[in-house]
């Protein structure tokens, strides 16, 4: 038996539909986070300065601690989510909102690692680009939540119609 709780939606789908929970999606977004953010830290890792002042990649062991580090925490944010889904009472929503607000911490000091090692003279251009790319991000994910948020709004006029066809 499964100590995790189940993804709520799948069970909602279960209970509803009579079929039994597919955790095929779970498992695959599961496995991808841990891929992802174990390669991120992974390779954060293996940055160093070269002798010319630029950026250079070296593997190093101690890559594979900053991977491992990685993966636990991909697994913590899957469990944390799982919980919150689960927990009706709230508390485990603060403490996933508390985890990503640290996940947020760290990913921005991935990102701006790098960019200790960009040279005087091109730090402005390379300040330039960053900034654009930030805008054009900002924009794309404010994009994303409005479409999200429409959705959501649709699917929960359709159940009102739904419940009141019944």
């Amino acid at each position: 038996m499964n100590a995790e709780p189940e993804n709520l939606n799948s069970v909602k789908n279960a209970t509803t539909t009579g079929q039994p929970v597919d955790r095929t999606f779970d498992r695959i977004a599961v496995v991808s986070t841990v891929l992802g953010f174990a390669a991120v830290l992974g390779s954060a890792a293996c940055l160093e300065r070269g002798a010319d002042q630029g950026l250079t990649f070296s593997w190093h062991w101690r890559a594979l601690i900053w991977m491992a580090l990685g993966a636990a925490a991909a697994l913590r944010l899957w469990q944390l989510l799982e919980r919150a889904q689960a927990d009706g009472t709230g508390k485990a929503a603060a403490q996933l909102k508390r985890f990503c607000a640290g996940l947020m911490i760290g990913a921005v000091a991935v990102f701006v690692y790098p960019v200790l090692f960009v040279s005087s003279e091109h730090f402005n251009d390379v300040l330039t680009g960053l900034s654009l790319a930030a805008g054009v991000l900002t924009f794309v994910g404010w994009m994303i939540s409005r479409v999200i948020k429409g959705f959501n709004e649709e699917d929960a006029e359709e159940l009102k119609n739904l419940d009141l066809k019944k």
